[in-house]
């Protein structure tokens, strides 16, 4: 039987600008916000889409609504309550153009909607076959955190190098060196996590420059991975 525990480090090639899935713009962005964050789907070991925050959708015949069913007792890495209008918030925010984020192109015209505290309807002004996978890219935010933010400082808000998501990893510290330039980051097992529960309780993810930094760090055993 496999024990829960134990440490991981992994050597990654390209630091993260930040942990927040509305402004990822890298590998190593998107890679945290997937441990940090969930998904209303996600993709499995196949490249299938499964259900992930959600419980189960439903699509419109005409393919623009979709009726979108979520799972009941999720928490934030916090303790406040997961529910449909941490949804709505997020999809409005990906949409406005004062929150800059790189999302926002695949979410205009889509409206939601809270239709009460596990529902949400998305109603898109056109059919796109391709919508769901929207719905794997888009990692979910706590509206209790980020709704006094006002967008001009979302960017630069301390939430984006502290945050709280409802992920199988929550966030601990991250270290920066002297220009700014985050170079770990360590996480934690969520304990509370709605899905299957992390087999490793700890990840120390270090961030190098290049290539060779990284397989050196591995090489001099400093890292338990590596990630080119």
């Amino acid at each position: 039987m496999s024990v829960f525990g134990g440490t991981y480090v992994e050597a990654i090639t390209e630091s993260p600008h930040n942990l927040n899935p509305l402004l990822s713009t890298n590998d190593s962005d998107r890679d945290l916000s997937n441990l940090i964050f969930s998904s209303l789907l996600k993709y499995n070991d196949k490249s299938e889409l499964i259900p992930d925050l959600a419980a189960s959708y439903t699509v419109s015949k005409d393919q623009k609504t979709y009726t979108i069913k979520l799972k009941n007792g999720i928490i934030w890495h916090d303790g406040e309550p997961f529910s449909a209008e941490d949804v709505v918030f997020t999809i409005n925010a990906a949409q406005n153009p004062e929150y800059n984020s790189p999302l926002r192109a695949s979410w205009q015209g889509v409206k939601a909607e809270a239709l009460d505290k596990y529902t949400v309807i998305l109603t898109l002004k056109t059919p796109y076959g391709a919508f769901t996978e929207n719905l794997a890219l888009l990692g979910i935010l706590p509206k209790h955190i980020w709704e006094n933010v006002a967008p001009q400082s979302f960017p630069l808000a301390d939430f984006n190098f502290n945050p709280i998501g409802t992920g199988p990893y929550r966030f601990v510290k991250l270290q920066k060196d002297s220009l700014g330039r985050i170079i770990s980051v360590n996480l934690t097992a969520n304990t509370n996590y709605f899905s299957y529960a992390p087999f490793i309780k700890n990840l120390v993810l270090t961030f190098y420059l290049s290539e060779e930094e990284s397989a050196s760090a591995f090489n001099r055993k400093e890292a338990d991975g590596v990630l080119l």
